[in-house]
């Protein structure tokens, strides 16, 4: 995606002579270049479909901002999208040169749709390593294509763009999973703090994410593993015995509070 950047310095010089009908010329075609461009690129990183509905380039304020950017699911799963992101905003875009720097980049609307099967797992909240997760699929796929780190000839680790401030806001991540012994798949919602990085580029920034997130992330997984999941698989367990089973003398964290008819078996 260089080469249109580069463009943007060529555009700049010309919209000098040419005037606000050209500007708005020039920023249309660099919008439907970028789009394709990006798509092309996302596309080819992730294995998955990915695409941009619209690419607003703004010349004089020195950004560029994608809207609505979408990725397929990953095939065998049944939602549409396994993650969309409302807007990417860049500011101050570099001209030239590799690699890409940006002074500011603002995602904000990022939805990821997790779904899968738990029931070969002890504890759903180990989610990332299992297989039959889309999400999970997608990223040994990433690795496995040697697509998660570029490198030159030497082996070396190639770093492709460099951002001095990105900023993550409202982030959605919405899990739909098969539980054990369960027959239906259990929906809940997950709503992660906003996050500011610094210094980000593409070999330290699943590092920093995972830092930044990572333990809100666990906490909110292990919430809803004690107060859904648990719940829902020892009643489910309680009712399949003829006559129940008494669960009474079971013992949990404070957290969790199972119902009556969970803890005692039936009469």
């Amino acid at each position: 995606m260089q080469k249109p950047f580069l463009i943007i310095t060529g555009s700049i010089v010309a919209l000098a002579v040419l005037g606000t009908g050209a500007l708005l010329a020039t920023e249309n075609w660099l919008g439907k270049r970028l789009t394709q461009d990006l798509e092309t690129e996302l596309t080819a990183a992730t294995g998955v479909e990915a695409a941009v509905r619209q690419t607003d380039v703004r010349l004089l304020q020195q950004q560029v901002v994608f809207n609505d950017l979408s990725f397929d699911n990953v095939p065998g799963f049944t939602g549409e999208n396994l993650l969309t992101i409302r807007q990417i905003q860049l500011t101050q875009p570099s001209l030239q040169g590799k690699p890409l720097q940006v002074a500011i980049a603002n995602l904000e609307g990022v939805v990821v749709n997790i779904e899968g099967d738990l029931n070969d797992l002890p504890d759903p909240r180990m989610i990332g390593a299992l297989p039959n997760v889309n999400l999970a699929q997608l990223l040994e796929q990433w690795v496995d294509q040697g697509q998660a780190t570029a490198t030159d000839a030497n082996g070396q680790p190639i770093t492709t763009f460099e951002v001095d401030q990105l900023t993550v806001e409202n982030i959605q991540v919405n899990l739909n999973l098969t539980v054990p012994w369960q027959g239906q798949a259990i929906a809940h919602t997950i709503t992660v703090p906003n996050v500011t990085l610094t210094n980000v580029n593409n070999l330290n920034i699943s590092e920093q994410l995972a830092d930044r997130l990572g333990p809100a992330l666990t906490e909110e997984l292990s919430l809803f593993f004690m107060e859904e999941i648990l719940p829902a698989s020892l009643q489910y367990i309680q009712e399949s015995f003829p006559g129940g089973l008494d669960l009474s003398g079971l013992e949990l964290p404070e957290e969790v509070t199972l119902p009556e008819q969970v803890l005692s078996p039936r009469s």
